[in-house]
């Protein structure tokens, strides 16, 4: 720098003015990006399936990082016919998931205090699975890549189901193991 020059007192308010704006730009998006969250999305009373908009509450289905909550009343189901990932599921008291020829995968919590099934398709966990109600894995798989599964509902595994588990095993509930495929691996 040229000391011998001596810097104007507009020239200083320009840069001032200049570096003021790209600071409140860059402020305000990176307030924005931070706040941004996923949604918690919940299901009609009537279910339906997953991928389709009518099956949730707002009529937006959920994407990737959303949380979930099954809420179907009665025999209505919210059926997985599209394998997708998401932070957490609970599933209500009452309420009914099922898991058909896709995957569901889970980055947090699933807590089951209704009925999932799995049929044909698979649960991937890198979360602890809690399970307080029925839980049915006939040709389907669960996988539990990391946390635990606590069991206080019933568990049946039957058929070509299998439970791949890393995690710790709890359980205080009824647990029918009828398939060959378990391995525990916590």
């Amino acid at each position: 720098i040229d000391t011998s020059q001596s810097l104007s007192p507009l020239f200083l308010a320009k840069i001032v003015r200049i570096n003021t704006w790209k600071l409140a730009f860059v402020s305000v998006l990176f307030f924005t990006v931070s706040f941004v969250n996923a949604a918690t999305r919940k299901s009609t009373a009537a279910g339906g399936t997953w991928a389709t908009g009518y099956t949730w509450v707002g009529g937006v289905a959920p994407v990737a990082g959303d949380d979930v909550i099954i809420a179907t009343t009665g025999t209505n189901t919210v059926t997985v016919g599209t394998s997708t990932s998401i932070v957490n599921v609970t599933i209500n008291t009452g309420a009914t998931l099922n898991i058909a020829n896709r995957t569901l995968t889970t980055t947090g919590f699933f807590v089951n205090n209704g009925r999932l099934t799995g049929t044909t398709g698979i649960v991937a966990l890198t979360g602890d699975f809690t399970n307080s109600g029925n839980f049915t894995l006939t040709t389907g798989r669960l996988t539990i890549a990391s946390g635990n599964f606590n069991n206080s509902g019933n568990f049946t595994l039957s058929g070509a189901g299998r439970l791949l588990l890393v995690g710790n095993y709890i359980t205080t509930g009824t647990v029918t193991l009828t398939s060959s495929a378990v391995q525990f691996t916590g």
